[in-house]
């Protein structure tokens, strides 16, 4: 029997894995997900233990990246909580209502996972916008390159457009925790939508529920862009005319 390897994550990466897998878990913890109460309290502890995968807890890499590994393969089974409907075919429409979200953003997910990983890449031209244009093209194998950087920039552009800035990401990711924690009774220590309340004369249950709202249009729109994204750049591999690229960049800058 061969055993495979594990292979070790940079920090980064480790990083990135886990507030991934979070983010795909959240709606595990919204008051109106539909699963039993044991069934939230088993995923509370699942992520409360994927949170501790942090750089301060583990002294190799390897360690914490066994431990991701070992948390995906082992996530809570839901269990539906679904005695509130009547007969099936409304507790079947009411999975599928709570789902078709997060279900669609694993698909996407995956699919860019796939994609990234076997489609052959174009590589773009570096700032094709501001060095080159289509009309510079020699041939449309260049001209695929010229297209796909531009794509690349205009989606880059898209992306900062839907996403908190930089400066403030850290921010946002606290006040998303805290109004999770809020939400499910996690805890009620909640200084930041506090002091949000404070200034606004909000009350701290109405910031949390909207801070999860706008969670979910951030989460759905970047998901939209890159599925939109990706299928775009495919499209540019089949073409093999300059004017259709030129259409097709054209279309997605709009």
């Amino acid at each position: 029997m061969v055993v495979e390897e594990t292979k070790e994550l940079d920090w980064e990466a480790i990083e990135n894995r886990r507030n991934l897998m979070l983010v795909k878990s959240d709606w595990t913890q919204l008051p109106d997900a539909d699963l039993s109460a044991n069934c939230v309290s088993k995923w509370r502890k699942w992520r409360r233990e994927l949170r501790q995968v942090r750089i301060d807890q583990y002294e190799k890499r390897i360690d914490a990246t066994m431990e991701l590994n070992h948390l995906s393969d082992n996530q809570p089974v839901n269990d539906y909580n679904l005695d509130t409907y009547d007969n099936l075919w409304e507790k079947e429409g009411a999975i599928v209502n709570r789902l078709d979200l997060t279900t669609r953003i694993k698909d996407i997910l995956e699919e860019i996972g796939m994609l990234r990983g076997e489609m052959p890449p174009i590589e773009p031209t570096e700032s094709p916008s501001e060095t080159v244009s289509l009309d510079d093209a020699k041939d449309i194998q260049e001209a695929r390159k010229i297209a796909s950087g531009l794509i690349h920039e205009a989606h880059d552009v898209v992306l900062s457009g839907i996403s908190p800035p930089p400066a403030q990401q850290t921010l946002y990711s606290e006040r998303l925790s805290q109004a999770i924690d809020l939400l499910t009774g996690s805890s009620t220590i909640v200084p930041l939508l506090e002091v949000i309340g404070k200034h606004s004369n909000i009350d701290t249950n109405t910031i949390a529920k909207n801070t999860i709202s706008k969670h979910r249009d951030i989460i759905t729109a970047l998901c939209i862009e890159e599925g939109k994204f990706l299928s775009t750049l495919v499209e540019i591999g089949n073409v093999d005319n300059i004017d259709k690229l030129r259409k097709i960049v054209r279309i997605y800058g709009h």
